[in-house]
């Protein structure tokens, strides 16, 4: 009978409409995700940089400022992405873990005081960052 046919017809569209919705829902919340990763890290990465500068005669190193709220938010993201990546992602997590690693130990008054803690997390997360091809 055709109206079974069209019934079915109309289910599977149905299906169909729905699954392509949470399929691209998923996706949405991954591309947020990985924006909010590579944000925080582009922050902590200019705000590790030091200018040379020459005042009077003097050359002087001027650090940028840091906030100890840039690196709690960074250990925030870090935990909530540890514990929620929908689709497994490998190339998120693979991020994820390497910045923990990369902030394990690391205060904001370390990074304050030594510029070649400073250096090295500059460093590392130009590392990661290649991984997103930025």
């Amino acid at each position: 009978d055709f109206r079974c046919r069209i019934s079915q017809d109309l289910a599977d569209d149905l299906s169909n409409h729905y699954e392509r919705q949470a399929r691209d829902l998923v996706q949405s919340i991954l591309r947020k995700q990985q924006e909010q990763l590579v944000e925080i890290m582009q922050t902590i990465k200019t705000n590790c940089a030091t200018e040379t500068v020459t005042e009077n005669g003097e050359i002087k190193i001027k650090r940028k400022k840091l906030y100890e709220s840039t690196l709690t938010r960074a250990q925030e993201l870090i935990n909530t992405f540890r514990e929620f990546n929908l689709t497994e992602d490998t190339k998120l997590e693979s991020a994820r873990s390497e910045f923990e690693a990369l902030l394990d130990g690391v205060t904001i008054e370390k990074l304050r005081d030594s510029d070649t803690m400073r250096l090295n997390v500059q460093e590392g997360i130009d590392d990661i960052l290649k991984k997103f091809g930025m």
